[in-house]
């Protein structure tokens, strides 16, 4: 039985699976922390499922779960040039944009919070955390999240040149590969150069992506960069 207070993997499978089985929006973060946002989703998944509804998982609920997360494509291996799910729901959230100001939009923290230890890291010269502030570097942040909503595993980290070591290499691109991008960064700026999107198109050299934190907003862009890698989950 699993319930609020517990800590562990369990509570991380639970969580992952709430996101597709209910399509929760906004996403659990799969942190293994049994709080009060999961209590509610639970809550949430045994009402839709005509079930007692006391905010606890027991082995049959966890495996109902599992069946219908299953059933929705949760963690199902798509080929590479199959339809990408992530591709579509990223589609979705274009033309969401940073807001002008020391006002934050709470999309894109929420793209953000899906790497729950950037809540631990001080912003430079602020009382902020990088959880925090759109000024975070999100498109890592956004291509996660698309793959956590479409029941993938997530990525490595926030970094974009660290998405090179995520799932299996592709030799070619396809529509939805994970892109891995550079381009040396104007001098004086404190951009890394790095970035990652979901390809559309275009050539190695001038990437076509559908990505977060494009001209501040997701957004379908061509860029002057290099491709330095194509990634599949799986």
């Amino acid at each position: 039985m699993l319930k609020q207070g517990d800590k562990n993997k369990d509570v991380q499978l639970l969580q992952r699976l709430l996101n597709v089985v209910i399509g929760k929006k906004p996403v659990l973060i799969p942190d293994g922390d049994f709080g009060g946002l999961t209590t509610a989703a639970v809550m949430e998944a045994q009402h839709k499922f005509g079930l007692s509804i006391d905010g606890t998982v027991s082995d049959d609920m966890l495996a109902h779960l599992q069946e219908e997360a299953l059933a929705l494509g949760w963690q199902k291996q798509y080929a590479p040039g199959a339809p990408a799910p992530w591709l579509k729901l990223a589609g979705k959230e274009v033309g969401v944009a940073e807001i002008a100001g020391p006002a934050n939009n709470p999309k894109i923290l929420e793209y953000i919070a899906t790497f729950p230890y950037l809540a631990t890291i001080k912003v430079k010269n602020s009382a902020l955390t990088m959880a925090q502030t759109e000024e975070t570097a999100w498109c890592a942040c956004f291509v996660n999240w698309c793959l956590l909503c479409a029941g993938q595993v997530g990525g490595p980290g926030a970094l974009a040149e660290s998405w090179l070591k995520y799932g299996t290499e592709l030799a070619d691109p396809v529509p939805g590969a994970i892109t891995v991008i550079y381009g040396a960064p104007s001098p004086g700026t404190t951009a890394s150069g790095w970035h990652v999107g979901f390809w559309l198109g275009g050539t190695a050299d001038e990437p076509r992506l559908l990505g977060g934190n494009q001209g501040n907003q997701v957004s379908d862009f061509t860029f002057d960069r290099k491709v330095k890698g194509w990634r599949w989950p799986g």
